[in-house]
């Protein structure tokens, strides 16, 4: 299982994953990244995964 935090920085939109491999988004949960911040506790019942220290950004 994949861990991932969901981090935004200075605005920015690029996507970054942890361990550098990439991981699919929701149309839900990319949608709500478009909108607002998304909190780590939401995008971790959206993905089922362990919260890291790593970040993790939404296209």
């Amino acid at each position: 299982m994949k861990q991932v935090l969901c981090n935004f920085e200075n605005g920015n939109n690029s996507m970054q994953a942890v361990e550098g491999k990439m991981t699919g988004l929701t149309n839900q949960c990319r949608g709500l990244a478009n909108r607002r911040r998304i909190r780590a506790d939401m995008c971790d019942r959206n993905y089922s995964a362990d919260i890291t220290q790593g970040s993790f950004l939404f296209l």
